[in-house]
C-alpha cells in the first residue's frame, strides 16, 4: 500500500492552475470594472490608503510592511483579499480557548540554575537570556546522538520503535507513499496491535498529492490516530514545519529529515540527498512531547492530559539543551528561532558555520552576520548548488551575494541537494532542527529545534559541517544578466509574504 512513490496527482495540477487562472480572471475584470464605474476608482484609493495604514500599525517586519504595500499599490483587490484571509493575524475564538488550554500544560522546570552557577557563569547568561526568550527551559541532563543522513537516522527509529512500551508520536511536515513511510507504518501498525498508543501528524499541504485520499481511515484502521494540518484553509501560508518522534517520552528525535524516499535514496534527480537529525534522551524530551501534544489537541479539538506523558529521568551529561518551538504571531508572541540565531552570532569570537537550503534572511540577521564580521569572525555559509525550486534559488543567491559583502564566505554544495539545517558556533553553540534560513521558516511556518551549549554531540556535527564545506565550491560573485537582476529585485521585494 505504502511501497509506491506518489507524484502530484493530475487533479492537484488542475486545482492549482484552475486557482492561477481564476486570479488573472479577477485582475482583469476589476481593471474591467474601474473603467465602467468611474467612482470604483476612487474607492480603490480610499481602500489603498486605509489597509496601508492598518498594516504599517501592525506587528509585521519593516519589510513585511513595504512589501504589503507594494503588493496593495499594485494590486489592491487582489492584495487585500489575500490579506484578509491569510496574513490577517488575529486569533479566532477557538484559537484563543486552545491558546489558554495549553497554558498551564507545560513540563515541570528543572532547577538549572542552582546546578551550573558555579560552573560556567558565561553559558548560564548566555542560555537564560535564549531560554527567556523561547519560553523554553534548559535542561542538563539530556543527552543526544547526532546523524548524518536519513538512513542511519531510520535505521536507529526503527530499532526504537520496536522497542516500545507506551506511546509512539511522529510528526513530520511531509510523508509520502514509498519505501521510507512502508517500512516505518509497518512496524507502526504491529506496536498498534500490540496496544502502544501510537500517532501521527503531518502537513496538508507537504503530503499533498504523496498520500491516498483516505489515508486518516487507514490509519484508523490500523489503530492509529492520525490527524493533518488542512491543506486549504484561512491560514494557508502558516504550514507545519515540523519533524518530531517521541518513542515513550524518553527518545526523541527531530531534525530536517521528513517520511518521504528522497531523503533515503542515495541518488536522487538532484544528487546526493544530505541532511541530518539528532536523537535526544532525557527531560528536554518533555519539551517536544508537549509540542506534539499541543499541535495534536488543536487538530483533534480534544481536551486531554498531558503530564502523564511526560518522563522524568535523570541522565548524567556534560553540556545543556534547549528544545524550542517556534511559529508565526500571535501564537508565538517571539520570533524564537530568528533571535536564538542573531545571539548566537552575537556571541560568536572565532567562527560561526551555517547550512541551509534557502537563503533569504531579512536586514537583522544581514546585520548581525555584519557585525560579527566586523568582529574578526570567520562566517561561512552552505547552500545546495542544485536546487528543487528555482526561484528560491536565484533569491538565494542574491542573499549569498548581500551575505559576501557583509564579510560572509558562501560555499556551494556539489554533491547534491543540502536539505540540512544547522548552526554552529566556536565550537561551543549547536542549533539543529527544522529552521531554514528564509523567511517562510523564520516568521510563517510552525518549526521547532535544539540549541546545545558546550555538548558532546557539537564535535560530531562540527565534523559534518566540514565535510560538507570541504564537498562545496566557493560562490563566485557575479554580475547577472539584466532580466535576472530584475526577476530577483521583484522575487526580494515580495518575499517577505512568501
Amino acid at each position: 500500500m505504502f511501497n509506491k512513490n506518489k507524484t502530484f496527482s493530475y487533479a492537484v495540477r488542475i486545482s492549482l492552475a484552475a486557482l492561477v487562472l481564476i486570479i488573472i480572471m479577477l485582475l482583469c475584470l476589476s481593471q474591467l470594472a474601474v473603467k465602467r464605474i468611474p467612482l470604483l476608482s476612487y474607492a480603490i484609493l480610499t481602500a489603498k490608503i486605509f489597509f496601508s495604514l492598518w498594516i504599517f500599525s501592525s506587528d509585521l517586519s519593516e519589510r513585511a510592511k513595504c512589501s504589503w504595500t507594494v503588493f496593495i499599490l499594485l494590486f489592491p483587490a487582489l492584495a487585500i483579499l489575500f490579506y484578509l484571509v491569510f496574513h490577517c493575524k488575529r486569533l479566532t475564538k477557538r484559537e484563543k480557548l486552545f491558546m489558554n488550554f495549553i497554558s498551564d500544560k507545560k513540563p515541570k522546570k528543572e532547577a538549572f540554575e542552582d546546578k551550573m552557577l558555579l560552573k560556567c557563569k558565561y553559558n548560564l547568561t548566555f542560555l537564560k537570556e535564549i531560554a527567556n526568550r523561547s519560553s523554553a527551559e534548559v535542561y542538563s541532563n539530556t543527552d543526544a546522538d547526532y546523524y548524518r543522513d536519513a538512513k542511519e537516522m531510520f535505521a536507529n527509529l526503527a530499532y526504537d520503535i520496536k522497542r516500545a512500551r507506551s506511546f509512539i508520536f511522529l510528526e513530520f511536515y511531509i510523508v509520502a507513499s514509498g519505501e521510507a513511510f512502508g517500512n516505518i507504518f509497518k512496524l507502526l501498525k504491529d506496536k498498534a496491535k500490540a496496544g502502544v498508543e501510537v500517532r501521527i501528524i503531518y502537513d496538508g499541504v507537504g503530503s499533498l498529492g504523496r498520500l491516498p485520499s483516505k489515508f486518516i481511515s487507514i490509519m484508523e484502521s490500523a489503530g492509529i490516530k492520525a490527524a493533518s494540518s488542512p491543506a486549504f484553509s484561512f491560514k494557508l501560508n502558516n504550514r507545519n514545519h515540523r519533524k518530531i518522534v517521541i518513542i515513550d517520552g524518553e527518545i526523541a528525535y527531530t531534525g530536517g529529515i521528513n517520511l518521504a524516499d528522497e531523503y533515503i535514496y542515495s541518488k536522487t534527480r538532484l544528487g546526493r540527498w544530505k541532511d541530518s537529525a539528532v536523537r535526544l534522551y532525557g527531560e528536554a524530551v518533555n519539551a517536544l512531547t508537549y509540542t506534539f501534544l499541543s499541535d495534536f489537541a488543536f487538530l483533534s479539538g480534544k481536551n486531554e492530559d498531558f503530564s502523564k506523558y511526560y518522563k522524568y529521568r535523570k541522565r548524567k551529561c556534560s553540556g545543556q539543551t534547549i528544545a524550542f518551538s517556534d511559529g508565526p504571531f500571535p501564537f508565538y508572541k517571539e520570533k524564537n528561532a530568528k533571535k536564538i540565531i542573531i545571539s548566537m552570532l552575537d556571541a560568536a569570537e572565532k567562527y560561526f558555520l551555517i547550512t541551509t537550503p534557502y537563503l533569504i534572511c531579512d536586514s537583522d540577521i544581514l546585520s548581525a552576520v555584519l557585525a560579527a564580521s566586523e568582529r574578526g569572525v570567520k562566517i561561512r555559509v552552505a547552500i545546495p548548488k542544485k536546487p528543487d525550486k528555482y526561484l528560491v534559488s536565484v533569491l538565494s543567491r542574491r542573499y549569498a551575494e548581500k551575505l559576501a559583502r557583509a564579510g560572509a564566505q558562501v560555499y556551494l554544495y556539489t554533491p547534491g541537494f543540502l536539505h540540512s539545517k544547522a548552526y554552529l558556533c566556536d565550537g561551543k553553540f549547536l542549533m539543529l532542527g527544522t529552521v531554514n534560513l528564509d523567511y517562510r521558516s523564520l516568521f510563517h511556518n510552525f518549526e521547532n529545534g535544539v540549541l546545545f551549549a558546550e555538548h558532546k554531540i557539537i564535535k560530531d556535527a562540527e565534523e559534518d559541517l566540514n565535510s560538507i564545506f570541504s564537498d562545496s565550491e566557493i560562490y563566485e560573485r557575479k554580475r547577472e544578466r539584466l532580466p535576472l537582476r530584475l526577476l530577483c529585485s521583484v522575487l526580494e521585494i515580495f518575499a517577505p509574504l512568501l
